[in-house]
């Protein structure tokens, strides 16, 4: 038989209320902080991508991860001498590319791709995506830049959008 002994500590009134304080404290601060990173995480796109640099690259992918608040996918993409680089490709959110059709295995490690878009204003190799061409299906997906504040998208946003980052093919 094993003895399990629970022991009581004997608190005023006044000390619960204060416990119980702190603890919705915490729990408050735990939840704002959580969702902090995906606050400061979305940006501005061009705040982040250069409208002056279009760019396209093409290469093979290596990784796709579907997270908030944008899709990113990673590519081996070889220079103009020949030497493979990896460059990161940030997509439009989740939600958005699928209401354009973009399932999760629409674009995954091993297929050729085009991508068009923007140079990142870091200079690191990262592009802001406006157009996916998936080679092996021949078939070229929208990768809209501008971002919807609503949170709410719909495809009749997305078709009818004034966005005024040009598509680059």
């Amino acid at each position: 038989m094993v003895g399990v002994s629970f022991f009581s500590i004997e608190v005023t009134h006044e000390e619960e209320a204060s416990l119980t304080a702190n603890l919705k404290l915490v729990i408050a601060t735990t939840a704002l902080l959580a969702s902090a990173n995906s606050i400061v995480a979305h940006h501005s796109f061009p705040a982040e991508f250069d409208l002056a640099k279009p760019i396209h690259i093409e290469g093979k992918v290596t990784r796709v991860l579907w997270r908030n608040p944008h899709v990113e996918v990673t590519l081996n993409v070889k220079n103009t001498q020949g030497v493979t680089e990896e460059w990161r490709v940030e997509v439009s959110g989740a939600s958005i590319l699928h209401l354009l059709g973009w399932e999760k295995d629409t674009v995954a490690s091993g297929m050729d791709v085009g991508v068009g878009g923007y140079s990142a204003k870091s200079g690191e190799r990262k592009v802001g995506s406006t157009v996916f061409s998936v080679r092996s299906i021949q078939r070229v997906f929208k990768t809209p830049a501008c971002w919807w504040p609503s949170g709410t998208v719909t495809l009749a946003d997305i078709q009818n959008s004034n966005c005024p980052i040009p598509e680059v093919p």
